[in-house]
């Protein structure tokens, strides 16, 4: 049985190598040969950064030449910090002097390089100068859960939330504006219903921009959206080599009940966990394969596979487990080294392996691992 296991994964495996990888055919991914791999040997340019600050959650991360842009939401707090990672100041409390503290939701560098963020306590726009004073503050007609910028405006994706008294001409994932946030195209309407969970639906940095438009990924699915100006909306497959989660699986199994997720999908297939990480030369897969969090890294200038089960640097003399990249800022992919990353690779006993680590567990620190892809 073994032999004709690994006769039929070899078969498959042929039959998608005699494809070119070409955007309209989907996406194949390898998920088997795990090895452990060094950052030197695959990222000569990258930086390992220690937040000098207490952050709670990284719930989102902007990076480019000179500032990292941190956004802590338990905190209610954006905190910019120089490449270095010495704090340079942080956007929090009361702007507008009304009685109600900014609660940043998501945030961004607008076209002209300027800290913009959308904010559900005042339910509008904050936008800044090049020195990080409030340069002025506009409402917005719709919640922001993640912006995204393009050449003639944003992309907004909403999670399937709304603003007090918002219209309900805005009950939409994705609403695609000009620069001054007025609405062009929505896709993907949604409708509110009280007391209704919605887990397991979206990752919350679920699209990468492309030149005539976007790639949308959804957990639990074997597929992803794409929008072209030109094409409009489609879909492309995603396809593992091993334990593939197919259409069948999916339409008798009830995909919001979190029992279901965790008893019978996670053990048992491959799933992607965040989107796709692009870039020139890279194309990054982070999946969960039975229960543990593996990557799948693609050279496409080399046509090279490397399926890492570990992602290791040598550090104060020591090996340091790094979390898999899972954030895209530019022209660099970022590794998150904090507590809910390392629960993530489910390390069984963090002790002794490198004292970056205790001081992440024990103590709450959160260092960044930036790399020029």
């Amino acid at each position: 049985m073994k032999l004709v296991h690994v006769v039929l994964n070899f078969i498959i495996f042929l039959t998608f190598c005699q494809c070119k990888y070409e955007e309209h055919e989907g996406h194949f991914i390898r998920n088997e040969n795990f090895k452990s791999y060094d950052l030197h040997e695959l990222f000569p340019g990258w930086q390992f950064v220690e937040l000098n600050s207490l952050i709670s959650t990284v719930d989102q991360v902007i990076v480019d030449e000179n500032r990292i842009f941190v956004l802590d939401k338990v905190l209610q707090k954006i905190e910019i910090f120089d490449r270095q990672g010495r704090l340079i100041t942080s956007i929090n409390g009361d702007y507008l002097q009304n009685g109600n503290p900014v609660q940043p939701i998501c945030l961004i560098t607008d076209h002209y390089g300027k800290l913009m963020f959308y904010d559900a306590a005042n339910q509008g726009f904050f936008f800044f100068n090049a020195d990080y004073s409030l340069e002025s503050f506009r409402h917005s007609e719709f919640y922001c859960h993640r912006i995204y910028k393009t050449g003639d405006g944003f992309i907004v994706f909403k999670n399937q939330n709304k603003q007090p008294r918002e219209k309900k001409e805005y009950y939409y994932n994705i609403l695609i504006t000009d620069h001054d946030f007025n609405v062009k195209r929505r896709l993907f309407q949604f409708t509110i219903e009280k007391n209704l969970p919605r887990v397991w639906t979206f990752f919350s940095d679920p699209l990468n921009v492309t030149k005539r438009g976007f790639e949308f990924f959804q957990p639990l699915s074997n597929y992803h959206y794409v929008y072209d100006t030109l094409r409009g909306l489609y879909t492309l497959p995603i396809v593992f080599l091993n334990y593939h989660l197919n259409d069948e699986v999916l339409r008798q199994l009830d995909l919001t009940n979190p029992k279901v997720v965790m008893e019978e999908i996670f053990p048992n297939y491959s799933l992607i966990n965040n989107k796709k990480l692009e870039s020139k030369k890279w194309t990054g897969w982070r999946y969960i394969l039975k229960n543990q969090v593996r990557f799948t890294l693609v050279d496409k200038e080399k046509n090279l596979t490397y399926c890492m089960d570990e992602l290791k640097v040598s550090l104060h003399g020591r090996d340091l487990l790094l979390p898999f990249p899972s954030i895209q800022s530019d022209n660099y992919w970022v590794m998150v080294l904090d507590g809910q990353h390392y629960e993530d690779l489910g390390l069984k006993n963090y002790s002794n392996i490198h004292p970056i680590i205790d001081s992440v567990i024990q103590d709450g620190k959160t260092y960044l691992v930036i790399i020029e892809v």
